[in-house]
């Protein structure tokens, strides 16, 4: 019997490793599902069709065009949809998740026996390298599937990051492949591992990594080449199947950053989060931390208890850390030896260049890598919010070089030890030892802790029955209930916790919280619905349903509230409000034991209508991006907002909104006619606990000037007061005393008897002490107290240090209330037909008498969408219709109009790109 070659054994153990992993971890009897992730399985036609229509997002909420790379679901959906002929529904996503944990360790394998063949391949004899390099590459290989950054990656899952994770190691090689020679067979390769892995352009800032990385590498190579013609055609051939291959989805979410960004940086999820997020970063962002890959997830917590618990305590036994660094300086010896040895090898110098790129984006703690971030973040508010996070964006780049490193450093090491002691031993021990050193190292994975066991979930058979039955109801908007988190997560008592699933089954779109971060429209519809819950005002709950085209009611009881137990009270009234008024139809009820109901209602008699026509709109102005109220919608059913035009209705009071942090102006102020009722010295606060266990903060009191001074240290420090006495049904004017002075600033929120009550905000930096007011909406009836809380947050090694001086309360006494007369009454007419076959396109039938008006589509704004008569002639007077619709006035337009939003066709052009890597196919050489 023949012995087994090198590469064939190295293969037998690198199955044997990675099937072990898989066994160990994978649950057959149970879906794999939670924190963020992509659900095409429980509709694949659906989310085929979204993906190819995705310039509009429809069913995201109110619509909006997408900041994420939608599109890039596509070869995400299309092999999912080839798992479901063969795999039942619930194991799909798992089967998913493993597989890319597979493709990644074998693509680690293949690519770093590839990189060591083109720099050392002089070196040996074609046995001894061929045994050298294969079995570097196998050490390799196990620690990619082995360091932290992967088991971080994997351990809450995204699809975008699993794929990341999957096609870098073979994105490197196929690149690698075409630099040595450049053939058809080779385009064609890495133009499909191009395509495939698009699927990681879900979150674009996963993308640019890569990209980035690819530039300086092809940089550093076409430099040392001195513009090499053959090497400038290998790079030309290696970026347009790059560019090709991601276009259909980077166009379009080109057009939302040139357009939209602006909603994005601004959301108040973003704005509430991001400073954490980037806090966290900065507390990982130290060598330690950076050689060994952890994350701000290593110190998360949910339900009081660590999520990498067993990884922690596991790290913490004496010497375990040890292996990791031990495995960091192998990769750091690797890099020496590749520069010294290998001089003249653009390839390794570009390795080089790149892994300082991504250790840098990754140790933003540590100068002069601080330096550069600060300078950024500085400048750019864009980036600074598209890597918040920069370990999910930069640690599998990282763990990839370090890997590849590591291959060389052991490729040397092996060399050098057989010179030194001429005895062939070491070629085969140290390997195994390396092996053995990453099998202790991660010996949870081989205790099933690849996957967090808490994203193995039953899923109720209510859920799958709802998704059925939605998709049979005709078309029109879902309110999901209970309502007031603001935070776009969902936590089930069934044990389910993340940004939701149904969407990706149900055709209908769907009012989510998930969906605020991307428009401003979807955010307000929040800020408005919530107040009316609060204030029981189930009136104006349903205008707010009229004005956002809402059809149909979704009460899950099966909802936990993200913050407090109590939180929801206002959506429980709601729901027994639904239940009796006859304004609603009871659809159908969902029930399974140890389950609560899932309840569908309709509107009575409510028909959505795509695309309306409205006349005798008055023209109301301001127009705004964000207000809880909107006062003139109750009193004329819709108007317009056009700039360019007189308006028939100022309302200055359509600006008065702080809940999102924004204190009042000077002007607004006045208006309001505050009048002082309470005043509350800082020093008088009551201690109490944070959310936090971990709180060790430190309060000092000044001694001058009666102020609260809070320092703590990654901690936090909270103080309260309640005010008593007090109606809440009536607005009030908060003011706030502070400064800052080190490190976060203070964080204020307004709860009564642990019910959100509206605000929850981060002051502003102040170097002096200065006074905030801040607007407080009517909040619950029948309450006479308020209680507000200030915290001092450290989210890291840094100190923060605020002073507060005082907290006062006034009466506002110049709000306006609900008008008691009609100012001017729209009129709403439905057209004599409507088309809709995409998300992207109408076709209008207008009756005869609908010449004149305003045609009105239930899209959010945007200037994308454009609409024409069938002689070609494009309607003029796009305008905001109750302050998010598309509007258009007809001008005596008769006969049919087709609706589009225009940029959808940038999706399709990036189809069309696919044909220039077969051009590039067909003029190569066999």
């Amino acid at each position: 019997m023949n012995k087994l070659s090198p590469k064939i054994t190295a293969l037998v153990l690198y199955h044997l490793i990675v099937g072990t992993i898989i066994a160990a971890n994978f649950h057959s009897d149970i879906r794999l599902m939670g924190w963020d992730g992509l659900y095409p399985e429980f509709n694949i036609p659906l989310n085929l069709l979204r993906g190819l229509t995705a310039g509009w997002q429809e069913y995201y909420g109110a619509g909006l065009v997408g900041g994420h790379g939608f599109a890039a679901t596509l070869p995400h959906t299309l092999i999912i949809g080839l798992f479901s002929l063969a795999i039942p529904q619930h194991l799909v996503r798992s089967v998913f998740i493993f597989f890319c944990y597979y493709l990644g360790g074998l693509g680690m394998l293949v690519g770093s026996l590839k990189l060591l063949e083109m720099i050392f391949g002089h070196h040996e004899s074609s046995k001894l390298r061929t045994y050298l390099m294969t079995f570097a590459g196998l050490v390799s290989s196990v620690y990619y599937l082995t360091n932290l950054a992967a088991i971080q990656t994997f351990y809450v899952p995204l699809e975008a990051f699993t794929v990341h994770y999957a096609a870098f190691p073979w994105l490197t090689y196929g690149a690698m492949l075409i630099l040595e020679r450049t053939t058809k067979k080779r385009i064609a390769f890495f133009f499909i591992i191009s395509l495939l892995s698009s699927v990681q352009g879900f979150i674009p800032a996963v993308f640019a990594a890569y990209a980035v990385s690819l530039l300086l590498i092809t940089g550093i190579v076409i430099l040392m080449h001195r513009f090499e013609k053959k090497i400038l055609r290998a790079v030309f051939v290696i970026w347009a199947c790059v560019v090709s291959a991601n276009a259909y989805w980077l166009a379009p979410v080109g057009y939302f950053a040139l357009t939209q960004s602006k909603d994005y940086i601004n959301a108040y999820n973003n704005i509430t989060s991001t400073p954490q997020f980037i806090a966290k970063s900065i507390q990982y962002g130290a060598p330690p931390e950076t050689a060994l890959l952890k994350s701000f997830l290593w110190d998360s917590n949910e339900l009081g208890g660590a999520i990498l618990s067993p990884w922690r305590d596991h790290l913490a036994i004496p010497g375990i850390s040890a292996i990791g660094y031990l495995f960091f300086g192998l990769a750091i010896g690797g890099l020496l030896y590749s520069i010294t040895v290998t001089t003249r090898k653009p390839l390794s110098w570009g390795l080089v260049v790149s892994l300082l790129y991504f250790f840098g984006n990754i140790a933003i703690d540590t100068p002069p890598f601080s330096w550069i971030i600060h300078v950024i973040q500085t400048h750019s508010p864009e980036l600074v919010q598209a890597f918040r996070t920069t370990f999910t964006k930069f640690s599998i780049g990282l763990s990839f070089h370090y890997a590849l490193f590591i291959a060389i450093g052991v490729y040397g090491l092996m060399r050098l030890l057989g010179k030194l002691t001429r005895h062939t031993a070491f070629h085969i021990v140290l390997p195994a030892i390396a092996a053995i050193l990453l099998i202790i190292y991660a010996l949870p994975l081989w205790q099933g802790n690849l996957v967090y066991r808490k994203m193995f979930v039953d899923l109720p058979v209510q859920y799958t029955g709802l998704i059925q039955y939605l998709n049979t109801l005709p078309d029109g908007k879902i309110a999901d209930f209970p309502q007031d988190c603001s935070e776009g997560w969902y936590n089930q008592l069934w044990g389910y916790f993340g940004s939701g699933f149904l969407w990706y089954g149900v055709k209908q779109p769907i009012m989510a919280r998930a969906f605020d971060v991307w428009s401003h429209t979807n955010e307000n519809y929040f800020w408005e619905l919530s107040t009316a819950l609060r204030q029981q005002d189930y009136a104006a709950v349903e205008r707010i349903f009229d004005k956002y085209a809402v059809r149909y009611v979704l009460y899950d009881n099966n909802i936990t509230h993200c913050r407090s137990q109590k939180g929801f009270l206002s959506s429980l009234d709601f729901s027994a409000y639904l239940e009796t008024s006859t304004l609603y139809i009871k659809q159908k009820s969902f029930t399974q034991k140890n389950f609560l109901p899932i309840t569908v209602y309709e509107r009575a008699g409510y028909i959505t209508p795509s695309v309306t026509v409205l006349k005798h709109a008055p023209n109301v102005l301001p127009a705004y991006a964000y207000n809880d109220s909107d006062v003139l919608f109750a009193s004329t059913s819709s108007y317009i907002s056009d700039p360019d035009i007189s308006a028939d209705i100022i309302d200055a009071d359509r600006t008065l909104f702080s809940k999102r942090g924004t204190p009042l102006t000077t002007e607004e102020l006045s208006m309001l006619n505050p009048v002082l009722i309470a005043s509350v010295s800082a020093t008088s606060l009551d201690s109490v606990p944070c959310r936090e266990t971990q709180d060790t903060s430190l309060v000092a009191r000044s001694a001058r000037h009666d102020i609260l001074r809070l320092m703590t240290t990654d901690a936090v420090a909270c103080q309260k007061t309640t005010f008593t006495t007090i109606n809440t049904n009536n607005a009030f004017v908060m003011a706030l005393t502070s400064r800052h002075m080190t490190g976060e600033p203070l964080l204020v929120s307004v709860t009564n008897k642990g019910r959100p009550a509206g605000m929850d905000i981060q002051l502003p930096v102040h170097t002096a002490l200065t006074t905030d007011y801040y607007f407080l909406p009517p909040a619950f009836p029948s309450e006479i107290e308020l209680t507000v809380t200030v915290s001092n947050p450290s989210y890291d090694h840094y100190t923060s240090i605020n002073e507060l001086a005082s907290i006062a309360l006034y009466t506002a006494t110049g709000t306006q209330s609900l008008p008691s007369h009609v100012i001017k009454q729209s009129v709403t007419e439905i057209p004599k037909q409507v088309t809709h076959p995409f998300s992207f396109f109408y076709i209008v039938d207008l009756a005869p008498d609908q010449s004149s008006g305003v045609l009105v589509v239930n899209q959010s704004f945007d200037a994308g969408w454009i609409a024409f008569a069938d002689n070609q002639t494009q309607l003029q007077g796009h305008v905001l219709v109750n302050n998010w619709q598309n509007g258009w006035r007809l001008h005596d337009a008769k006969g049919r109009i087709f609706i589009v939003f225009l940029p959808q066709i940038l999706e399709y052009a990036g189809f069309v790109l696919f044909l220039l890597p077969g051009i590039l196919i067909l003029r190569a050489k066999t």
